[in-house]
């Protein structure tokens, strides 16, 4: 039996497995491990000890098109792919750490595979993600109106149950994009109370904080970054990678080149080999100019959470957000800590949103946020239906039997329509909770500590 770290790697909509500057594939091309074709029926043979296997997809909208680029087709193929390959892992008697970096929807991808992996065995099987700023690209308002659940949104919001996820790491850039801001609204998912979360604003924007320069031939092994977001994402995204056990060894030897960044009194720009506590320091410095360059305003920007969290930008503070503090704090470096100021430029307001899991429950969504058993949906929609019904019917009456104009009759029915169809769901709803309540509290009944057990 071999115990297997798979690195699952899920580009954004328009991004394929074939271009390196992205920093999906600049991960994917130096994690050391067997590349397996997602395609493929088959696991590697030969497997013992500790192995390393990968696995790359491209965007929804290279493999789906249209489709992919407005509502995400694709992304549940790809991860069906995975788990397909997972148990065939466990079924050949190996154990399973899935490592899933995703930017934008290849995020919702990596999200969506953690959903996915709940019908493994827990015991076989674990899963860590590395989200750069996931979005499903539904409109902020279109959730709260999605009353199937189906929506890229609501369909990852929910992780209370996978028991499986162990690790996330979830970076959200602070600049909103002026030209369809309302597609690309980030999503700040609800996790099980067990993972080990960390969630983090970085300076930047979508798609800037994830392009990579690669230059990696006989006579150079570089990689320039032009933006100081762009490393920031790559080091911190790769060290989580590293840390959960991907080999990302590969990585090794390279030389990091910061075309606008130079040492103090010199005019060339710096140049440092790839190690740690380089990259510590440079992360502390980059830090450090971008507070000086880019923290003028204050701004915020939307997301799909609840309650409605915001990542908020704003000036003159002492770190610009988590990870500054805690690097400045390991090494000693120096800030000035005035009382008067804010401590992060960059905050994500609200709490993580962290919680049990309640058993049968279905799935929570960001139209319908509460801890509600399958029950209240099954009564919900009920209600729904008796109210919709309820509704048609008072618009034929009132457009066969009330001498008005047909369009005022038409409005009328339409509003008692609509009423009878919220009024019914609602009534529904609380009938459907009452039920669950009495079933919990039966089920609570019988499972009561026993001086037996």
């Amino acid at each position: 039996m071999a115990e297997i770290t798979l690195s699952v790697y899920f580009n954004g909509t328009d991004h394929d497995c074939d271009t390196p500057h992205y920093l999906a594939m600049l991960l994917y091309n130096h994690t050391v491990g067997i590349a397996i074709d997602p395609d493929s029926e088959h696991i590697p043979d030969g497997l013992i000890g500790d192995s390393q296997l990968k696995m790359c997809f491209d965007g929804c909208g290279v493999t789906n098109h249209l489709p992919g680029r407005v509502f995400g087709t694709g992304i549940d193929a790809a991860c069906s792919k995975v788990v397909k390959q997972v148990a065939a892992l466990i079924t050949a008697g190996h154990d399973v750490t899935i490592n899933a970096y995703g930017h934008s929807r290849g995020g919702i991808a990596a999200l969506k595979l953690a959903k996915h992996i709940r019908e493994l065995d827990e015991s076989r099987v674990c899963i860590n993600l590395a989200l750069l700023d996931p979005v499903p690209g539904n409109l902020v308002s279109t959730p709260m109106f999605d009353f199937t659940g189906s929506t890229q949104a609501n369909e990852s919001y929910d992780q209370s149950r996978s028991k499986h996820l162990k690790r996330v790491l979830a970076l959200y850039t602070n600049t909103k994009m002026h030209f369809g801001e309302c597609f690309h609204a980030p999503l700040l998912p609800i996790y099980p109370v067990s993972t080990d979360l960390e969630e983090d604003g970085i300076y930047g924007c979508h798609s800037a904080a994830q392009r990579q320069h690669v230059v990696d031939n006989d006579n150079a092994r570089t990689i320039p970054f032009y933006r100081s977001e762009a490393f920031i994402a790559f080091e911190r995204m790769k060290r989580f990678m590293e840390e959960c056990g991907s080999d990302m060894s590969g990585l090794e030897g390279f030389t990091l080149k910061f075309p606008g960044l130079v040492n103090d009194g010199e005019d060339t720009p710096i140049r440092e080999t790839y190690n740690r506590q380089n990259a510590d320091i440079i992360m502390y410095r980059l830090y450090k100019f971008q507070q000086d360059e880019f923290f003028q305003d204050s701004a915020s920007r939307y997301t799909h959470s609840k309650p409605n969290r915001t990542i908020t930008t704003v000036p003159n503070a002492v770190y610009l957000n988590k990870h500054h503090q805690k690097l400045a704090e390991q090494y000693e470096l120096s800030q000035d800590a005035e009382s008067t100021k804010p401590i992060y430029n960059i905050t994500i307001t609200g709490s993580p949103n962290k919680r049990p899991s309640y058993g049968n429950s279905y799935s929570l969504s960001l139209f319908h946020e509460h801890e509600v058993s399958s029950s209240t949906m099954y009564g919900k929609a009920i209600g729904e239906i008796v109210g919709a019904i309820i509704g048609t019917g008072i618009i034929v009456l009132a457009m066969t039997t009330v001498p008005l104009l047909p369009i005022l009759a038409f409005a009328i029915g339409v509003a008692a329509m609509l009423i009878g169809y919220y009024g019914g769901g609602q009534a529904g709803r609380l009938i459907g909770t009452a039920v669950a309540n009495l079933r919990k509290e039966h089920e609570a009944t019988d499972k009561q500590p026993t001086l037996a057990n």
